[in-house]
């Protein structure tokens, strides 16, 4: 005799005989079929309700470590089982909801009963009432183990987002100036092979340049002379203007706007655009502020009496959203 699964196995077979066995009597009268265990997959007797055949003579698993030994386990591996899916931060004073047994902030889980149209759990389980939630004291503690200073970790992850996001910012301000350049080389290649005459190029709609034909017109000109009831766009004066205001790359002293995309009068001057920096930076002297525009490679630091129609007349690409850079002027 053995033990362990073989030997469970040859007592499951020898069941098995003995209850084919048993279906004839010993009158020679049939007998009903027995009736199986129904948690198990295979066709074996109930001897304890709830378990199996295996689990009856199996023998426990041996420990896998000793008692003094650690197990270390990346953080990152466990933060996405401590995060709520509200805020999606390590979870503040935990609550778990009794139908599902998912677990939320209680700020995040009570905001979401009170403003949200469906009392619904992300899982679609429906929360009847704040009744429903109840502290979860064991994972509260289990957190502050893990995190005793919880505040500063989440400090920490602040600053590693903003980190990552001024870096994507670099990323896009550089590829729109090397996009820039690249437009600026292509119009000087044309430049060339025109021979130098700036007339014969007339930039068409999409950032491109059309050829005059035998006539001396352009295709645009042609196209507005066969359809005259389409007229080019004109910007009004005192016509509403979106634009973006956005902090420098290499300026560390300020703030980015929590609102970068405005819309506002075309009328507007740059000296407004400071005085509003100043109110929303905390800034009392909004002449220490630069407002500036690129132009083809270069940077324009813009003067006060500049309006927003002179800066969209002059520098703005019609291809792209106007975007003006601010920043603490050097001689400050």
């Amino acid at each position: 005799g053995g033990s362990g699964p073989a030997a469970s196995g040859r007592k499951c077979v020898s069941t098995m005989r003995g209850l084919q066995r048993e279906k004839t009597g010993k009158d020679g009268r049939k007998r009903s079929a027995p009736s199986y265990n129904p948690i198990s997959r295979w066709k074996e007797e109930t001897v304890i309700e709830g378990l199996t055949l295996y689990d009856i003579h199996r023998k426990p698993r041996l420990p896998t470590a000793e008692e003094d030994v650690v197990v270390e386990v990346v953080n990152d591996r466990i933060i996405p089982d401590l995060q709520c899916h509200f805020c999606l931060d390590i979870l503040d004073d935990p609550v778990i909801v009794m139908e599902c047994l998912h677990r939320f902030c209680n700020n995040c889980i009570q905001k979401h009963l009170r403003v949200g149209k469906q009392n619904e759990c992300f899982c679609k389980t429906h929360i009847p009432s704040r009744r429903s939630l109840r502290q979860d004291l064991n994972f509260k503690n289990l957190i502050c183990k893990l995190y005793p200073n919880l505040q500063e970790f989440k400090r920490k992850q602040e600053r590693y987002i903003q980190i990552g996001n001024r870096r994507l910012m670099n990323q896009g301000y550089a590829h729109a100036a090397n996009k820039g350049m690249e437009y600026q080389k292509q119009q000087r290649v044309r430049l060339r092979k025109n021979g130098g005459r700036p007339d014969a190029l007339e930039h068409s709609p999409s950032g491109g340049a059309s050829k005059r034909s035998r006539d001396g017109t352009t295709e645009a000109e042609h196209e507005r002379a066969t359809s005259p009831g389409k007229k080019q766009r004109v910007i009004d004066a005192n016509e509403p203007v979106a634009f973006v205001l956005r902090r420098h790359p290499n300026e560390r002293a300020v703030e980015s706007l929590p609102r970068e995309y405005l819309r506002t009068s075309s009328a507007l001057l740059v000296r407004h655009i400071k005085q509003y920096l100043g109110k929303k930076l905390h800034y009392k002297a909004s002449d220490l502020f630069e407002i500036i525009v690129r132009s083809g490679n270069k940077a324009v630091v813009l003067d006060d009496s500049f309006s927003l129609f002179d800066i969209l007349q002059h520098f703005w690409q019609r291809a792209s959203d106007l975007v003006l850079h601010f920043r603490i002027s050097p001689t400050t």
